[in-house]
């Protein structure tokens, strides 16, 4: 499903690949690609859109596994640390300056 959303393929021409297969139908489409709106994977696109290649028709046909988006952030607050800037001498860093 992501390769031929990324390829410019249509959500009408993939509910209707997958809407045979088991728990995810339109409605779980309809989320998935919110969902991946939402989070700034996925930008609606004005223009027209793709039909759906063979090989991935076949792909989506056999598939049975539900549509999810997995959001692995447990080590953000590290990332968005300024290691140049937060250094305390005693604490080391990362220190983390508290919000007032």
């Amino acid at each position: 499903v992501w390769q031929a959303l990324c390829s410019g393929v249509g959500a009408q021409a993939l509910a209707g690949s997958i809407a045979g297969a088991a728990a995810t139908g339109a409605t779980g489409l309809d989320a998935f690609i919110a969902q991946l709106v939402e989070l700034g994977l996925l930008v609606p696109s004005d223009g027209t859109a793709q039909p759906l290649p063979d090989e991935l028709a076949a792909e989506l046909a056999a598939a049975n596994e539900p549509l999810n988006v997995s959001v692995h952030d447990d080590l953000a607050d590290l990332i968005i640390v300024d290691p140049i800037h937060e250094v305390e001498e005693p604490l080391g860093w990362p220190a983390v300056k508290q919000a007032s």
